[in-house]
């Protein structure tokens, strides 16, 4: 799939290709790659807590998101169903023992928050339409996210399941 075919839903792809080198193939992670993940239209979007780049590609009947350090790797089927669904990726256990979590929301999301374990919601940065949160062992962890697409408010599930505790892996 090509990045105009995807770009209303992503504005993102309607900007350059990543201008330096593309990231490396292992930055999608092979079921991104099975998919058809094509790392030379690689969009980077972010730049999460623990330095690392988060990049999405089209791939066939799919959007891809990858980080820099492999950590997050994952596919959502595209074109979308419904307005709130989100390409997204859950680490659970890390190198770092952080529990990452990455999506790309659809359009130009603003009043992004997180709502996490403990009840607590925070406001989250968007960037290029994407979310990165990352939180230590013992910290709550993402449950879902909300924010506003022009007019409509909606809500995405982020995966992690419930009573998840991040932890040190790898």
């Amino acid at each position: 799939m090509s990045p105009t075919a995807v770009s209303a839903t992503y504005p993102v792809f309607a900007q350059p290709a990543v201008a330096t080198a593309p990231p490396a193939a292992s930055t999608f992670g092979s079921f991104a790659l099975s998919r058809g993940a094509d790392v030379a239209d690689a969009r980077s979007l972010a730049t999460n807590g623990l330095g690392q780049t988060l990049y999405a590609a089209p791939a066939t009947g799919a959007v891809c998101l990858g980080s820099s350090d492999g950590v997050i790797a994952g596919c959502s089927p595209y074109p979308l169903l419904t307005p709130n669904e989100i390409v997204g990726s859950s680490a659970l256990c890390t190198p770092s023992g952080d529990l990452e979590f990455a999506a790309l929301l659809p359009g130009t999301p603003t009043n992004v928050l997180g709502h996490f374990n403990d009840g607590s919601s925070h406001a989250v940065n968007v960037t290029n339409g994407a979310v990165t949160i990352a939180v230590g062992p013992g910290e709550p962890v993402p449950m879902s996210i909300t924010w506003r697409s022009g007019t409509q408010s909606l809500e995405a599930d982020t995966g992690v399941p419930a009573g998840t505790e991040p932890s040190r892996c790898g």
